[in-house]
């Protein structure tokens, strides 16, 4: 109940994903956040290529379950499912694995690990987004700020572009309106 109090917010969703080769397994929870019951659970287990059908289903059930009223373009949005390919995905998230350290050598390694999946995969949203988001955080490191500026920049203007309705994309152009982050024009 703390979490639900804390945001807000009505339901939780608690989840978890385990892979193991080319399966994955997401479990998930929907919890009421005023009386920390579960509304609904589910497992779902598949090949890690239908991933993101996971997650569009996840979404869908969700919506249902909390009688959400969704407009036509709220619905269209869950039914889209993101098309990306699999290596691709997985080096987002092997990418995003290391900007979780929160170090130096995190953010530099992460971007490494984006710029070689998008030298095979150069029209992936996500993935140009992610880039955005390690670039950014490397401003506040050694490489040098106006390089870091204009690369992150160029990866989030990629990302809207390719993809506009990404979130992914909008929280990565959201750290270019940071208050605490007063970037020049480049």
């Amino acid at each position: 109940p703390y979490v639900g109090r804390k945001l807000g917010v009505a339901n939780v969703i608690e989840g978890s994903v385990f892979r193991n080769g080319n399966r994955v397994r997401i479990s998930v929870k929907l919890i009421d956040a005023a009386s920390d019951q579960h509304i609904w659970s589910e497992t779902y287990e598949r090949a890690f290529d239908d991933v993101m059908a996971i997650q569009a289903s996840v979404a869908r059930t969700v919506a249902r379950v909390v009688e959400a009223r969704l407009t036509a373009q709220d619905e269209d949005q869950i039914a889209r499912i993101l098309e990306i390919r699999p290596e691709t995905f997985e080096a987002y998230l092997r990418a995003m694995f290391q900007y979780q350290k929160e170090t130096q050598e995190g953010y530099q390694e992460g971007i490494t690990i984006l710029e070689e999946a998008l030298a095979n995969d150069p029209t992936s949203a996500l993935a140009h987004a992610a880039l955005g988001q390690g670039y950014m955080e490397l401003v506040h490191s050694v490489l040098p700020r106006m390089e870091a500026i204009k690369r992150g920049r160029a990866a989030i203007e990629k990302a809207v572009e390719l993809d506009p309705t990404l979130a992914e994309a909008h929280l990565a152009a959201a750290s270019w309106l940071s208050p605490g982050l007063s970037l020049p024009q480049v």
